[in-house]
């Protein structure tokens, strides 16, 4: 248990130690290949931040933190939008408690790249098809956003996965009865773009925190899930904090309440692809 919450205090205190220039654009050093840009702060409610629109936006990560405690969820956000803005939210119903947030995307060259987006209304799950370009053509997420039509939730399961062809997402509660709108943008990107394409996964229990050594290199997201398997708890909690952040050798993911010992174990997974 102590070596789990080491590491997770440690995990934190670098995640918040680059947010001095807090509600800022930030330009990171990266290959030639492509350039990051990441969008971090604090916020009460939908906020929308200047975003960069040059060539291919490519998800690499997003973190969310409430401030104070934890909450239900009504909005989670990260979503380029058409006018040189990313909208970013991460609220329960009254939309009245202060969150951190960390966004970034990889910006590539955009020959041969197709680019997609659909909104679904939906109870539980739903899928939507998708048209591929060409079977060398791979999926890789741009941006999401996921909201109750109704009231906030405690969360059971946030998802969004591509399989051929086929985009499943997913927002509940234990019971699966609630109406969520999703809107996903993506992008169709040649598989010769990138030098490898992987996937992992597990279970975790007692910690909101637990990072994964992987493939090193410049990690784009093609797809993720957070679920709560149930066991030893009721299933479905509140969030206090949820993020999958991109390292150059390890991927970091968080999912959990305020105290994350008397909650459910959760699953994840992590789809990505390399970048040379």
């Amino acid at each position: 248990m102590a070596p789990k919450r080491s590491m997770q205090r440690s995990m934190l205190r670098a995640l918040t130690s680059s947010t001095v220039c807090a509600l800022a654009t930030v330009l990171l050093a990266t290959p030639a290949a492509a350039a990051a840009t990441e969008v971090t702060g604090f916020a009460t409610g939908t906020v929308y931040r200047a975003f960069s629109s040059s060539g291919t936006a490519l998800l690499d990560h997003f973190y969310y933190r409430y401030s104070d405690g934890d909450e239900h969820l009504r909005h989670i956000s990260a979503l380029p939008q058409s006018n040189g803005t990313i909208q970013i939210a991460f609220h329960d119903i009254n939309a009245d408690n202060k969150y951190f947030y960390r966004v970034a995307h990889q910006h590539t060259g955009s020959t041969s790249i197709t680019h997609g987006s659909f909104t679904d209304t939906c109870i539980g799950t739903c899928t939507r098809t998708v048209t591929r370009p060409s079977p060398d053509h791979v999926f890789v997420l741009v941006g999401f956003r996921f909201y109750f039509t109704g009231d906030d939730h405690h969360i059971d399961e946030i998802s969004v996965f591509e399989n051929s062809g086929q985009v499943t997402t997913s927002f509940n509660d234990q019971n699966d009865d609630d109406t969520f709108v999703t809107n996903i943008r993506y992008a169709w990107v040649p598989r010769t773009r990138f030098s490898s394409m992987n996937e992992i996964s597990g279970t975790v229990a007692d910690t909101s925190g637990v990072r994964r050594n992987v493939t090193a290199g410049t990690a784009v997201i093609r797809g993720f899930s957070f679920n709560n398997n149930g066991t030893g708890g009721s299933g479905d909690d509140h969030i206090r904090e949820l993020g999958i952040m991109t390292n150059s050798t390890s991927i970091d993911i968080y999912y959990g309440d305020d105290d994350p010992t008397d909650s459910s174990p959760w699953t994840y997974r992590v789809r990505y692809a390399n970048l040379p």
